[in-house]
């Protein structure tokens, strides 16, 4: 009867260990996770940026110099942006102004 008890302790003690091991792990994958979102987060941001700055660029060189192919074209810059500048056009904008930020 001693014995029983003592292979229950044992066993239980060898229980209490690797579930202690499985919260330890189960914690380092939260703390891993927590990490990730941080990164995408930053990243996320990082796109909103470059699309601001894409937009801001297109209204100020005009749309017809940029394009920006489905996909990307990584080979053309590394940044998936075709930039398309053909001849002098700074002079005729869309608007038919003249662009004078321009010289």
């Amino acid at each position: 009867r001693d014995s029983e008890i003592q292979s229950l302790l044992k066993t239980l003690k060898r229980m209490k260990f690797d579930m202690g091991q499985v919260v330890n792990r189960f914690q380092e994958m939260m703390a891993s996770a927590k990490v990730m979102e941080d990164e995408i987060r930053i990243k996320q941001n990082l796109v909103e940026r470059l699309k601001r700055n894409l937009s801001s660029l297109r209204s100020y060189v005009g749309e017809e110099y940029i394009e920006t192919p489905a996909g990307g074209d990584k080979e053309k810059n590394g940044m998936g942006l075709n930039l398309n500048v053909t001849g002098d056009k700074r002079e005729s904008r869309r608007d038919g102004k003249k662009d004078q930020r321009i010289q």
